[in-house]
């Protein structure tokens, strides 16, 4: 990860955005049943580290609120 010059959230975002087969192959379970599980302790390991400010918690709450005006 660092020999290329990433840092943790450069490298899950290449991740996750990369259009590689063999790189995300997989990543159509994170919203499948089967995948759900594991895709949840992600998000909640995201929270955990962002709210450990009071900022954080705060940009934390008004994304899920944005999230949830998209869906009403």
């Amino acid at each position: 990860m660092h020999a290329y010059g990433l840092g943790p959230k450069s490298f899950i975002h290449a991740f996750l955005a990369h259009n590689y087969p063999k790189i995300n192959s997989d990543c159509w379970l994170w919203g499948a049943p089967i995948g759900w599980r594991s895709t949840r302790e992600v998000l909640d390991d995201i929270k955990r580290l962002v709210h450990q400010t009071t900022r954080g918690k705060n940009c934390w709450k008004k994304y899920i609120l944005s999230e949830v005006s998209l869906v009403t």
